[in-house]
């Protein structure tokens, strides 16, 4: 019996390209702008995750610009898999894999096992589709709905294939037209081009329908994002960030051939726009020749689709403007349908055009894995670098500030794209001086945070701080950012050191008591300073210490004092307990965690010495 050859095996060398070529970066950098823009869209930034209703009022009043379609995504992903840089990126490094998997399957189907392994491979070495691989946008997922809308589209519309179309095939084209639509605006044109490429070239037989009737449902349920549309226009025709990026048509198709060649092709300006008629004219001709009265050559249709989605993208851009050198990812939606010409072309070489044809090929391999991983080009066309200095002072602050901190800033802080996670406690320096004796009083951490020109401040603002702060630790210092962190104790200063006390299980919140100091500071007073670190900052907020003071004669609690936590992994807290009516003699501080509104405590285990319960000793102290 003849064995059936596995086709499949070919591409698994393409996806782990891909996915070394992508992952080497997905924790390499913080979040840029962009990325946080997503990030805080979805609910991501300590205020959330939101419910649908809520990101479409974030993006309405923030980034009216934005389609809805990723940041909801997201507000379903963060809960689920976290809020990292890692777990972000995590979605768009899938979405590229199935691109890349469904790019094969199309050019499999249409052309031939070849043309599917070499369009795989062509798009897998592309610098601009792996650096999407890793960025936490739509557009890997806009390559994924592209792939998918093309093979279900030549299941449902192909006279030679449309017998096998299933409801499933209907489904998957529905899901990729209505995930275009909603996932970003210039992607929505490949829509608008294989739309009128099916009513030109497409015979108007029975099977002609199909896809239009699903079109029509995908238009209907794009209608809620109508108005955003509408909006998002009128948003990049006032934003300074837009409107300063002029590109008029030669130019953009310029950078196009060059971000889409991996900086080996640059047309220029003069030559662009003729480059791009010549195009237009040979498929023009080739069209006119063509009997329409027979199945139109899938290449032919291809190539018609993509031209006609490059024009209408010019097109609109003339109109709007919103074009410069790092938005050519607007253009993602092209990168499938060249990689699948370019795998036809391969495939269809003979003789001496097959070897040259391997061979550039080949030479393209090997750029790509050079521009991928040693050279510039990976941060030329789209820079992870690309974000504001101020998202490196807001990694720190997400990861060790509290919402009770006090930030003390001084510089520009007016960025369109980065929030603190401290609502409650932003001050300006000219607002808080030194004699607002209440303000400082209130809090038991300050984050000196300066900007640009404010960084040669630095000395003469700690100097101006209130006696009684210690500096904790510099996160911080470069030419244009200053970050530190003051406390009014060593205790509420984050440290390696192991944690002494473990409140939680491991299906509950767990949190650990890092640092502890017990101090009689007169004979009415009893202070009491804890640095508790949590694993799941958004759940600080609904427990409270529980600190009792017993009797160690009778075992009677005497004194309590009772502090409630605030938004953050890292909680200082300082209690004050009233000890004015104890008697001398030796008493005993007790620490516990309870949920303030059900006041079940989360229990215990003491990590000295392995002792368990819902109040744990903390130390003892004297009463003379």
């Amino acid at each position: 019996m003849k064995r059936r050859p596995l086709p499949w095996l070919w591409l698994i060398p393409v996806l782990l390209l891909a996915t070394g070529l992508a992952a080497q970066r997905m924790s390499a950098y913080p979040l840029d702008v962009n990325e946080e823009a997503t990030k805080l869209l979805a609910g991501g930034m300590g205020d959330g995750p939101y419910r649908p209703a809520e990101v479409l009022a974030a993006i309405q009043g923030t980034y009216p610009d934005q389609a809805y379609g990723l940041p909801l995504l997201y507000s379903l992903w963060g809960p689920i898999f976290g809020w990292s840089e890692f777990s972000l990126r995590l979605l768009p490094l899938f979405a590229g894999l199935l691109a890349l998997a469904g790019v094969y399957r199309v050019g499999r189907e249409w052309f031939g096992p070849l043309a599917g392994w070499v369009a795989a491979l062509l798009l897998a070495s592309s610098v601009h589709f792996i650096t999407f691989m890793h960025v936490a946008r739509a557009f890997a997922l806009i390559a994924l709905f592209v792939v998918m809308v093309a093979w279900s589209y030549g299941r449902l519309a192909w006279p030679r294939q449309a017998r096998a179309a299933s409801r499933g095939t209907a489904l998957i084209f529905l899901l990729g037209s209505g995930g275009i639509l909603y996932g970003h605006y210039y992607g929505a044109l490949f829509l608008a081009g294989l739309s009128l490429s099916h009513l030109l070239w497409l015979p108007k037989g029975r099977h002609w329908w199909r896809p239009v009737w699903l079109w029509v449902i995908a238009v209907v349920l794009f209608l809620p994002q109508l108005q955003g549309l509408l909006t998002g226009i009128g948003f990049t025709q006032t934003q300074p960030w837009f409107i300063q990026a002029e590109m008029r048509a030669a130019e953009v198709f310029s950078w196009f051939a060059y971000v889409l060649s991996n900086g080996w092709v640059y047309i220029g300006e003069s030559y662009s726009l003729f480059v791009l008629v010549a195009l237009i004219l040979v498929v023009g001709v080739a069209w006119w020749k063509t009997n329409r009265r027979e199945p139109i050559a899938r290449s032919w249709f291809l190539l018609f689709t993509t031209l006609t989605v490059l024009v209408l993208m010019l097109c609109a851009n003339e109109i709007l403007l919103v074009m410069s050198r790092f938005r050519l990812r607007y253009f993602m939606a092209l990168w499938p349908l060249i990689s699948l010409l370019s795998g036809w072309a391969v495939w269809r070489s003979r003789g001496q055009w097959r070897v040259l044809a391997s061979f550039l090929v080949g030479a393209w391999l090997i750029y790509g894995l050079w521009a991928n991983t040693a050279s510039t080009k990976r941060f030329e066309f789209y820079s992870m670098l690309y974000r504001h200095p101020l998202s490196l002072a807001s990694n720190e602050l997400n990861r060790f500030a509290s919402q009770m901190d006090l930030l003390w800033t001084k510089g520009q802080l007016g960025f369109w794209n980065w929030r603190a996670p401290l609502p409650d406690a932003q001050y300006a320096l000219d607002e808080l001086e030194q004699e607002d004796s209440l303000q400082w009083e209130d809090h038991l951490r300050l984050w000196l945070l300066l900007t640009g020109e404010r960084v040669a401040e630095v000395n003469q603002l700690v100097e101006a701080m209130p006696a009684g702060w210690l500096h904790c630790r510099l996160f911080v210092d470069r030419a244009d950012l200053f970050l530190a962190l003051y406390t009014r104790s060593a205790i509420h200063c984050p440290s390696q050191e192991p944690a002494q006390i473990r409140f939680g299980e491991e299906v509950m919140p767990q949190v650990m008591l890092q640092d502890a100091a017990v101090s009689v500071v007169s004979e009415e007073t009893l202070r009491v300073d804890l640095l508790l670190q949590a694993d799941d900052a958004t759940g600080m907020t609904a427990y409270s210490v529980a600190l009792h003071v017993l009797d160690v004669s009778s075992g009677e609690k005497v004194a309590q004092g009772d502090q409630g936590l605030w938004l953050g992994r890292y909680n200082p807290v300082r209690s004050e307990i009233d000890i004015s009516a104890l008697a001398a003699g030796e008493y005993e501080v007790r620490i516990g965690l309870y949920h303030w509104q059900t006041l079940a405590h989360l229990p215990g285990v003491d990590l000295s010495n392995g002792a368990t319960a819902d109040l744990l000793t903390l130390t003892r102290f004297r009463v003379e």
